[in-house]
């Protein structure tokens, strides 16, 4: 029709079907929320152990459950603040992984009980 204007389209538009798509995205979702439910199943039911082994008692652990929680919730939305203000998903992904290993790194190698719950938190 006369008036109509044509989006551009990209290579990869025209090599990937919509459905191909869609499949992709839904799949990326579901391993993102697969692993992000890790530490539920893996670490938390662990994590009395490896306390009282370094010390700690049922206290630490439920300050530490929660730290994680109240981290992740103060976390989310200041990385949400900083896609608005940058649009630049891979920086902040390669930032959030940093303070990730970070953190695991202080929960695996801590001598005292206290670091391993700045661990989990970071």
């Amino acid at each position: 029709m006369e008036g109509d204007i044509e989006l551009p389209t990209t290579p990869a538009q025209k090599l990937w079907p919509a459905r191909l798509k869609k499949f992709f995205t839904y799949s990326c979702v579901a391993l993102f929320f697969l692993a992000g439910g890790v530490e539920y199943s893996v670490v938390f039911p662990t994590m009395l152990d490896y306390l009282q082994q370094k010390g700690g008692d049922e206290l630490l652990y439920g300050v530490t459950v929660a730290g994680f929680s109240i981290s992740n919730m103060i976390a989310a939305p200041i990385y949400g603040v900083m896609f608005d203000k940058t649009h630049k998903t891979k920086s902040i992904l390669l930032v959030a992984n940093l303070f990730e290993i970070g953190g695991e790194c202080s929960y695996v190698s801590a001598q005292m009980h206290a670091l391993i719950g700045f661990g989990v938190v970071v």
